[in-house]
């Protein structure tokens, strides 16, 4: 896993193959309508992630795509749609990614640490997609068409809560962790880590100041693993390399 290689999304279709020769018109038209359909899901996502799914209105996405409203029941049937093809590859990769670091043959540490890893690649490859699954979870969590996303959920929590228990039982971690509230608390400084890293927009009297995407990760694990750590081990040397090489995947 590469952790600064940000995701771009295609939104020009090429006329030509490799070689020059132009595309038959039927492959041209259905590569042009791929493109449309990204278009649509790109802008979706935007909008959903910046006003909420239930207050976006097909005319707002219509509108910021430059389509007729009645255009966009071509590409999709529905907003709700339109929504399972913004989160469905993002939750079934985190779903992959549990799948992965529960088989782990490692301590609870390095299980942790592969998780951050993990989720905070993810945030930052899907930042508006995991903006919507947090900010519309109540509606996610209420409707039965979106019943994977709170199993993918819960299995996520399971296993922070199984590898928290795990290192606090062999003394790795301190006792009496509120595994809750750390989840918690991990959950919304990988979200606010990732959204920081986007923006750009890490306040320094140093304008002359950059931090690279690997700064930033040492950082918030060094955060992180203070927080969970045993009093004894709080300035070990954090095993990122072997933990990130474990992640290696899509």
């Amino acid at each position: 896993m590469t952790l600064n290689q940000m995701p771009t999304l295609r939104t020009r279709t090429p006329r030509k193959k490799a070689g020059g020769q132009a595309l038959p018109r039927q492959q041209f038209k259905d590569l042009a309508a791929f493109d449309r359909r990204a278009q649509l899901l790109e802008v979706s996502a935007q909008l959903f992630s910046e006003f909420g799914f239930e207050s976006t209105t097909i005319r707002q996405i219509a509108d910021r795509a430059d389509f007729l409203p009645g255009s966009l029941y071509y590409y999709f049937r529905s907003k709700e749609e339109i929504l399972h093809e913004i989160i469905q590859e993002p939750v079934s990769k985190t779903s992959r990614d549990n799948l992965r670091i529960s088989s782990l043959n490692f301590d609870a540490e390095h299980r942790l640490i592969a998780n951050i890893i993990a989720r905070l690649y993810r945030f930052l490859k899907n930042g508006a997609a995991f903006t919507i699954l947090q900010n519309d979870r109540k509606f996610l969590s209420g409707h039965g068409d979106f019943e994977y996303v709170e199993a993918v959920k819960n299995k996520s929590i399971e296993l922070l809560q199984s590898t928290l228990n795990d290192g606090m039982q062999t003394g790795l971690f301190r006792k009496g962790i509120d595994t809750s509230l750390m989840i918690g608390a991990i959950s919304r400084m990988l979200s606010s880590a990732a959204s920081l890293f986007r923006s750009g927009d890490i306040v320094s009297m140093d304008n002359s100041l950059s931090y690279p995407l690997d700064n930033v990760v040492d950082f918030y694990l060094d955060c992180i693993l203070r927080m969970v750590r045993a009093s004894s081990r709080v300035d070990d040397p954090i095993p990122r390399a072997i933990c990130q090489e474990l992640m290696v995947g899509d």
